[in-house]
């Protein structure tokens, strides 16, 4: 099932739907968490103490391989593989006319982007996996603005900037 663009009207919000919702669920949004003794954060790492960060994304959980559709025309600006993020992919889309908005779409299991290649609504980018640090496989998906005048870039809360429509949302489950 590919993922599908609505415009709310009321709010003039974009959904953004990169994985089909009966596949998939929100275990975690952005913002500041606490992850607690003992919590698994990997099949090698549990942790000892307690731990705080701030989240800069919002974690889908889905099975591995799933699909991670495009919903909007832009360009693939990097691919890279890192310890931490794992596979990923960061898409530019135009926001305003010397603006943009990066989203990333990290721990990708298989890459069906090019880099520096145009992509359109509906292209598979990848499928989601279980790369980089964390576990159960899901898609983590942040966004960036990034302004061409001042050649700044600024991570931003991506529920700011799309709504996720039709998710439900299960903190922390990771019984899936």
């Amino acid at each position: 099932m590919l993922a599908v663009i609505l415009v709310l009207s009321a709010q003039s919000a974009v959904c953004l739907v990169p994985i089909s919702t009966s596949e998939s669920h929100i275990s975690s949004r952005y913002g500041k968490r606490t992850w607690e003794k003992g919590k698994k954060i990997n099949k090698d790492l549990t942790l000892k103490h307690p731990y705080h960060s701030f989240h800069l994304g919002v974690d889908i959980v889905a099975k591995k391989g799933t699909r991670v559709t495009n919903q909007f025309t832009g360009r693939v600006i990097k691919i890279q593989h890192d310890q931490y993020r794992g596979s990923f992919v960061r898409i530019e889309y135009n926001h305003k006319k010397h603006d943009t908005v990066q989203v990333l779409y990290h721990h990708l299991d298989k890459i069906a982007v090019q880099e520096d290649s145009w992509i359109f609504p509906g292209e598979i980018i990848g499928t989601v996996g279980d790369t980089g640090t964390d576990f159960p496989p899901h898609l983590h998906i942040s966004a960036r603005y990034f302004s061409y005048t001042t050649r700044q870039t600024q991570d931003v809360d991506i529920e700011k900037v799309f709504k996720f429509c039709n998710y439900e949302y299960r903190h922390h489950d990771y019984r899936r």
